[in-house]
């Protein structure tokens, strides 16, 4: 098999691995400031790297035994020190970066989207450099092979789907939060005075219609109620997650993984119209949530998050139909084996 097989398998190896791989909990125990909790962050961060390493490495390993055109070494032990020192510099590159990009994040949260775009280039830097100085300049592998242009293509697909989901969405919050574009925030200070203005306020609708001693036994329940509040605010102040002040079903997320699949598959398919379709149906739906609010920053946010995904989306595509047509075009194959591997691997990564 063609070691472009083997590249774009590794890639959606990581993809996966990076996005897919981890609950909400584990990207929280990787996070810093750490604190009392060092032990938390490095085996969050160590497991991540295990998982990554020994899927990647399995990856290398199937397609190397598949690879029945190259001659392979004749010592069992050779092929295990070959895998052994693949794994052990994708746990410990893994490792390095994911921490080394924590602690970048805090200290430069409103760059995330840059330094999550750094994190990645480095990732895939490591992933390249391991292809072309184990197997593509590999002497037992430097026999000619065919390129299985079906598997090569499902790959690809399935990598662009991939970064439609979950990655351009976590691009897409980074950025516009980092640039505070509407305003968001995954945490809600609650003060004091802040609850003493809500409390009143609610004490005001509630005992509207009450009068003489009846009101103000219901406002000496209240005052002890309140008391109670004031003492559990020890430090003065409370915060609430955004997730559970605000209920959502995550159905904007949804609506977002939609449009990004269908303009995918419609560009791919050269079908211009359809996209045109999408966005003008997007667009008046927006439009009628919108009218009547008059508010300008929400439907500049709005628009914003908008242009960011469909250009992500239109990359993402013409990224893939790019490389979907050079690889089915024989003519292409020599070109891209020259301009590509053939020169990272005698320019970039021959030390």
């Amino acid at each position: 098999m063609s070691v472009y097989l083997l590249l774009s398998l590794l890639l959606l190896g990581h993809v996966v691995c990076d996005f897919y791989f981890q609950s909400e909990d584990d990207v929280r125990k990787k996070k810093f400031p750490i604190n009392n909790r060092v032990q938390e962050f490095f085996v969050a961060h160590s497991l991540h790297a295990l998982t990554h390493s020994v899927v990647i490495t399995a990856i290398s390993v199937v397609w190397f035994f598949s690879n029945t055109e190259s001659s392979r070494p004749s010592s069992i032990g050779e092929l295990f020190n070959i895998f052994f020192v693949i794994g052990v510099i994708l746990f410990f590159s893994h490792l390095c970066i994911d921490m080394l990009k924590e602690f970048v994040s805090e200290r430069f949260g409103s760059y995330g989207s840059v330094v999550f775009l750094l994190d990645q280039f480095a990732h895939i830097s490591i992933i390249f450099w391991l292809v072309l100085k184990v197997f593509y300049s590999a002497e037992y592998l430097n026999g000619k092979s065919n390129i299985q242009l079906e598997l090569i293509t499902l790959t690809i697909f399935a990598i662009s789907l991939v970064l439609l989901l979950r990655p351009a969405s976590i691009f897409i919050v980074l950025f516009m939060s980092g640039k505070k574009i509407g305003g968001m925030s995954e945490r809600i200070q609650i003060t004091k005075s802040f609850m003493a203005v809500a409390y009143y306020s609610e004490l005001a609708k509630e005992y509207a219609s009450k009068s003489g001693a009846e009101l103000h036994d219901e406002l000496r329940k209240s005052k002890d109620k309140a008391d109670d509040l004031v003492t559990f605010l020890k430090n003065g102040t409370l915060e609430v997650s955004t997730d559970s002040a605000f209920d959502s079903n995550g159905a904007g997320k949804w609506i977002g993984y939609i449009e990004r699949v269908m303009i995918f598959v419609f560009f791919i398919f050269n079908q211009p119209a359809a996209i045109a379709g999408i966005m003008a149906i997007k667009t008046a739906f927006r439009f009628n949530d919108l009218k009547d609010d008059n508010d300008s920053a929400r439907s500049e946010y709005i628009m914003i998050g908008t242009f960011l995904s469909f250009f992500i989306t239109m990359i993402i595509a013409a990224t893939a139909k790019f490389s979907i047509e050079s690889i089915w075009d024989g003519s292409q194959v020599k070109i891209m084996d020259f301009d590509i591997l053939h020169w990272l691997n005698s320019y970039i990564f021959r030390y």
